[in-house]
């Protein structure tokens, strides 16, 4: 331990220029994130500059004593290789995470959020820091011998980004998951986190360079084809066994909506696709749960036995509003060998339960006066004139779920009702069924305004009303459609 902080005092003297620049970037960033200031573009720059500095940092500190060097100074003198390896940890938790810690404390209190309650956020936030910065920096830093080599290796992992991101995004594989989003990003990153560690610690104990390189390369190829071909089905299956609350779904029942006929679509382009869209109705959900579908897998059976099967599940689900439907992109020969026959629709439909609702009232004012609203942040109500403004403040994320907000007076409104009545915009921020603390953002406050035009003739509302509902259960519901032409579906004029 002694040679640890003997090493650590003597990179500090070493490294105090960057240090300084590091720390400084980091007040800089805690002072501009500040909800009195209005420093818009200097907050831009140093969101991009803070990270940069970090890697700087840390690369002088690799480098100071290379393990991929071959003429490394250290390796001739009495360092223990475990005590050089803690004492470069400590540099790195003392001078990237402490610091970024206590921005985010500042910038916490100055939004006027508690710092207790956020404490799991702020915890989590180091974890991804070092996770998604501090380990994968210090990796390539131990593989490499200088400035030269890190950065023709970040630009040929970056050319390769690009280059796999073309490839996989005519495959639909570069499809986003919107809510299970996090579950694809955190698998990657925990190969990106193991495969780092075992480098670093490797070359620190063993200095075989040719072996950590070849290891670096596998992990980046590893990174790339979990996020290409991790299965959406397995997404979902680990996001049901989050939620530990069991909901009775032996009701629930998936077919055709004949009420939303109008909107069954089969659209034959001139190229040979053609696009089936088949409107599904949804009942038996369990009072008083809300449903949202996720994803659908299906396959279309033809009467002579061909059959087409769809891809991963974001890409064949539609909603819109309370509309779900099946969307389907065939080619033009199985649809016109199935078209003028009845087909059979069979699939799987995956969808959220939504429950424990919460409620805040939040009193329209004419100053603001930030109230807790849970499931969405400190939020505050103001009048100007005809104007009715909900300004909201959120640390590290909100709780995942749905919220509804309701105008109350003389009148009841919703926001989000049709334009003629109400000009707004529905709950703006995306929802994630992560469930750790925080989503790793650079600023740990977010803020949102939602606005609401009342009309002169009505009375103005005195009331904001709040309602958050949570996730308590993924469901999948097994279903069959039998006895439907898909050339029924065709409008007049089929050619596009």
């Amino acid at each position: 331990m002694r040679q640890a902080l003997h090493i650590f005092r003597k990179d500090v003297r070493r490294l105090w220029p960057e240090i300084s620049i590091v720390q400084a970037t980091t007040a800089g960033l805690a002072f501009a994130a500040g909800p009195q200031t209005s420093w818009g573009t200097a907050l831009s720059l140093l969101t991009y500059l803070l990270p940069v500095a970090w890697c700087a940092l840390i690369a002088r500190l690799v480098y100071s004593e290379s393990p991929a060097a071959d003429q490394s100074f250290w390796v001739t003198r009495p360092y223990s290789r475990t005590s050089l390896l803690a004492a470069k940890a400590l540099f790195a938790a003392v001078f990237v995470n402490l610091p970024k810690f206590a921005a985010d404390v500042v910038i916490l209190r100055a939004y006027g959020f508690p710092i207790l309650p956020e404490m799991g956020g702020l915890l989590w936030n180091q974890v991804l820091l070092a996770s998604v910065v501090v380990l994968p920096v210090a990796a390539l830093c131990t593989v490499t011998t200088g400035f030269v080599q890190l950065i023709t290796a970040v630009v040929v992992i970056g050319l390769a980004t690009a280059g796999w991101s073309m490839v996989i995004g005519g495959t639909g594989a570069g499809v986003p998951w919107f809510a299970l989003e996090w579950t694809r990003s955190y698998s990657a990153g925990l190969v990106m986190v193991l495969a780092a560690l075992s480098i670093i610690t490797w070359q620190y104990l063993r200095r075989d360079t040719a072996r950590s390189r070849f290891a670096a390369g596998g992990a980046v190829v590893s990174v790339y084809l979990v996020l290409a071909f991790l299965p959406w089905t397995a997404a979902f299956a680990l996001q049901s066994r989050l939620c530990r609350q069991t909901v009775d779904v032996s009701r629930l029942q998936v077919g055709f909506d004949p009420e939303m006929k109008w909107a069954a679509r089969s659209l034959v382009y001139r190229d040979g696709t053609v696009d089936v869209q088949i409107p599904l109705r949804i009942i038996g959900a369990p009072a008083p749960l809300q449903l949202k579908a996720e994803g659908i897998t299906a396959s279309i059976e033809g009467a002579g036995g061909d059959v087409w099967r769809s891809g991963q599940p974001p890409i064949t689900l539609r909603s819109a509003g309370e509309l779900n439907s099946l969307h389907a992109s065939l080619d033009s020969a199985f649809y016109n060998r199935v078209k003028d026959h009845p087909v059979r629709i069979q699939g799987s439909l995956y969808l959220t339960l939504y429950g424990n609702a919460r409620t805040a009232m939040l009193p329209i004012r004419d100053q603001a006066e930030l109230l807790p609203a849970p499931g969405v942040g400190l939020c505050s109500a103001t009048r100007t004139g005809r104007q009715i403004f909900l300004n909201c403040r959120a640390a590290f994320k909100t709780e995942p779920g749905i919220v509804t907000l309701d105008l109350i007076g003389r009148h009841r409104f919703v926001i989000g009702a049709p334009a003629e009545r109400l000009q707004s915009l529905s709950y703006p921020r995306p929802i994630s069924y992560c469930p750790f603390p925080s989503d790793g953002n650079l600023i740990p406050v977010t803020q949102f305004t939602q606005a609401a035009e009342i009309a002169n003739s009505w009375a103005s509302p005195t009331v904001i009303r709040t309602t958050a509902f949570e996730p308590v259960a993924h469901v999948r519901k097994d279903f069959q459609i039998n006895g439907l032409r898909l050339a029924d579906f065709e409008p007049a004029e089929n050619r596009k």
